[in-house]
């Protein structure tokens, strides 16, 4: 035998359900790396020393939205046309940038750092990855990753096979500087979850599929008290 749902025993359901949907959504979310494939984005001809335009000029295009800035020799990198099927998905990628503002990747910084959403704080990953575009030549790439207090804490070399992975898996990574030896254009960019040097989640504003469970679900709760109560 059912009896209806008081209207203080649905308020009740409902808050435990917000608050479930709270707990869970996060986790969800953070269970696979972030990727950046830059390709709403405008770049420039993938020739070295191509003048770096504002409109393909990569910095703070993605703090807001996934608290992360770059920097190249001109205070920002570039973004660069790498062409049909030599991305790594799209067209548009990511170079360095000589001080002069032009477009380069022989030996030139590529700084990547991270960012609480909320306060705009030092942030730290523990992963983190690029991938080279097609045209492998068989050059040095390095990745190395620093704390918060600019401490090196890792350090890793590739050879550029083409459409080559590289990638640090280590706590507390604030910031991580690629120098290529020859000439690759760098994609997809990935990187877990954005969290405080102590570990520390920074709370987020709810996604829209957030919303909409949780919306869901009341949905649920008032249709199964309307059903008992006839």
């Amino acid at each position: 035998m059912s009896f209806p749902l008081s209207s203080s025993a649905l308020r009740r359901s409902a808050h435990r359900l917000a608050l479930a949907s709270a707990l869970a959504l996060p986790a969800l979310a953070g269970a696979a790396p972030v990727v950046l494939d830059f390709d709403h984005l405008t770049g420039v001809d993938y020739m070295p020393g191509t003048p770096v335009g504002p409109s393909s000029r990569l910095a703070d295009q993605y703090l807001a939205s996934h608290g992360v800035r770059f920097s190249s020799g001109a205070g920002y990198a570039a973004l660069v046309d790498l062409g049909t099927n030599h991305a790594a998905s799209g067209r548009i990628g990511v170079g360095g940038t000589t001080a002069g503002g032009g477009l380069a990747y022989n030996g030139v910084e590529l700084r990547v750092s991270f960012f609480d959403l909320l306060d705009g704080s030092a942030g730290v990953t523990d992963y983190f990855s690029w991938t080279t575009d097609r045209l492998g030549d068989s050059r040095d790439l390095t990745l190395m990753a620093y704390d918060v207090d600019g401490a090196l804490i890792a350090q890793q070399t590739w050879v550029d096979r083409g459409w080559t992975q590289i990638a640090l898996s280590v706590q507390n990574m604030h910031s991580v500087v690629f120098i290529g030896k020859g000439a690759a254009g760098l994609d997809d960019l990935r990187f877990n979850a954005v969290t405080r040097p102590g570990g520390e989640v920074p709370a987020e504003v709810p996604e829209p599929a957030s919303a909409a469970l949780l919306g869901a679900g009341l949905g649920l709760l008032w249709w199964r008290g309307r059903r008992r109560n006839a």
